[in-house]
């Protein structure tokens, strides 16, 4: 009786966590389509597609890379742990490279945001 409560419960977490995922990623999709075509026209009148293009595959690698590392504890339910320590040991070094690229890609934005202003 024990573990089918326990089931239960984690079921009701990750159907709550997808149900949220499916709401959002619509939603998502268009804010980066309107940003998109806001942003995109100053980058290449400045001439920075490069860098803008760079910044977005930091980012990309980044979030894959934090997923690849996160993607047990989302298995096992847990999706608000926060820092390392839940994560194992092997995916670790997969983790902090993960936020090295983004907070990379989180640079290189700020600072075309300053070129562009």
């Amino acid at each position: 009786m024990k573990a089918d409560e326990d089931q239960a419960k984690l079921m009701r977490g990750k159907i709550g966590m997808d149900l949220a995922g499916l709401f959002a990623f619509p939603w998502v999709i268009v804010v980066m389509a309107i940003l998109s075509g806001v942003i995109l026209p100053v980058i290449l009148h400045h001439g920075l597609l490069f860098w803008f293009g760079m910044a977005l595959l930091f980012a990309g690698v980044g979030v894959a890379l934090f997923t690849y590392a996160r993607f047990p504890l989302y298995r096992q339910g847990k999706f608000l742990a926060w820092g390392s320590g839940a994560i194992s040991p092997e995916r670790r070094a997969a983790y902090r490279w993960a936020w090295r690229l983004v907070l990379i890609a989180v640079s290189i934005q700020l600072v075309l945001i300053g070129i562009t202003r």
